[in-house]
């Protein structure tokens, strides 16, 4: 290595480096705020309209999505997602055929088919 490649390679570190504090100022603000007794008010009036809106079976998974994206970010609000979305498919689909993989999916089930009465 030549001292041109490495003195590309600590600037890139040092780029990267400034890129993650960055992200860590970021995500202390954004607690910071949600810990304050404002992001506490918008929380709870979020999770009231969801449950407003959205029907009995689905609005705990709904406000769950929101309280990861609130808390872990957007990457990990959407893998919350789908995998909220495949559990309650999967849920229908025992509905239908009256096998669940797992004790949640009965009880979602159950949930629904309470709430729709």
């Amino acid at each position: 290595m030549d001292i041109e490649e490495k003195l590309e390679n600590q600037n890139e570190i040092k780029n990267e480096l400034e890129v993650v504090n960055q992200e860590e100022n970021i995500e202390k603000s954004q607690n910071s705020f949600l810990e304050s007794t404002i992001g506490k008010v918008i929380n709870t009036g979020c999770d009231i309209a969801l449950r407003t809106i959205l029907p009995n079976a689905i609005e705990d998974e709904v406000i769950g999505i929101k309280n990861v994206i609130f808390n872990e970010g957007i990457k990990s609000g959407i893998k919350t997602a789908i995998d909220s979305a495949i559990n309650l498919g999967k849920s229908a689909m025992g509905i239908v055929t009256g096998k669940f993989d797992s004790v949640s999916q009965a009880y979602t089930a159950i949930k629904s088919g309470r709430n729709n009465r």
